[in-house]
């Protein structure tokens, strides 16, 4: 390139974005089954055998979720949303009564919502 030259840009399609999803979704949970006191700690949590236990479940649930969207994307993404919005309302009902999880709880808020809002913008309409 001569400095002037712009690099192409790559449309993303529709299936482009569900597997960068999928894939964002499926990391996310092996990162919480594999190392779930990293994760604990990053989102600012303390180590205790029940955060590990949870951590691990929620990356069981992650795990399942993003692999029944991937086989099967338009039948269950608007299920998906519903999931990860119940997550996200709970991981904040959890920050507001339990003030030592309260910093923990809200990361989950963030990532839970997170995922809710993308699969929004994905769902068919």
């Amino acid at each position: 390139m001569t400095g002037r030259e712009r690099p192409a840009v790559v449309p993303t399609t529709a299936v482009t974005r569900k597997l960068i999803l999928v894939g964002t979704r499926l990391s996310w949970a092996a990162a919480l089954l594999a190392v779930p006191d990293r994760v604990i700690r990053a989102g600012g949590g303390t180590v205790d055998t029940r955060s590990r236990r949870v951590a691990r479940i929620l990356g069981a649930r992650h795990a399942l979720q993003g692999v029944v969207e991937l086989v099967s994307w338009p039948r269950w993404r608007r299920s998906g949303i519903v999931v990860d919005g119940l997550h996200a309302a709970t991981a904040a009902g959890l920050a507001a009564f339990d003030p030592d999880r309260r910093r923990v709880a809200l990361t989950d808020t963030g990532m839970a919502t997170s995922f809710a809002l993308l699969g929004a913008k994905e769902a068919p309409h």
